[in-house]
């Protein structure tokens, strides 16, 4: 399954994949930011987190890593990959790519518990109803004779060019609302 998700985050963000060293996603705004904040973090953890929050800009004012993210938890995972191609628009790059196969994993994760622990035993309990069963458990039969009309319903709408939701309720043959 990690396979699966890491594939469908390079295609993704495919042209990156075959550029991996030499840009960036976007723009050269927040990835220039946060490839350099990475780095810096990484030297940082090298040296003890000796000065952490002093950063080398906006000189001569003091810890300047506090006006911005300091992305410590995405630099645990990826000092060691920093210390060892020396290379931000890298490191950068493949956190980039992670975190959308963490955002697919997680997503699935989170799917797979939601369905299996909360739904599936409603379900084999005979608890678990379509919307159209809950709707006519909670209105009744009257439900039944509801239909939508659409946004764009009748000629005043199209006339002023207003968005109409509208919801009416037809007659059975009893002459009563349904």
């Amino acid at each position: 399954m990690l396979a699966c998700f890491v594939g469908i985050a390079l295609v993704i963000t495919c042209p990156l994949v075959f550029h991996l060293t030499t840009y960036l996603p976007n723009d050269l705004g927040d990835p220039v930011l946060n490839a350099w904040i990475l780095w810096w973090d990484a030297t940082v953890i090298r040296n003890g987190f000796h000065q952490l929050w002093d950063a080398p800009s906006f000189h001569p004012y003091a810890h300047t890593l506090a006006y911005s993210d300091h992305l410590l938890g995405i630099a645990a995972l990826t000092a060691p990959l920093q210390w060892l191609t020396a290379n931000p628009v890298l490191v950068y790059n493949l956190a980039f790519i992670a975190s959308y196969a963490n955002a697919g994993i997680g997503m699935y994760l989170l799917a797979r518990v939601v369905i299996s622990v909360l739904l599936l035993p409603h379900y084999f309990k005979g608890e678990m109803f379509t919307a159209y069963e809950l709707m006519r458990r909670r209105f009744g039969e009257r439900i039944r004779g509801v239909r939508g009309r659409g946004h764009r319903s009748g000629p005043r709408p199209y006339r002023t060019g207003a968005r109409h939701d509208a919801v009416a309720f037809e007659e059975d043959s009893r002459g009563g609302d349904l």
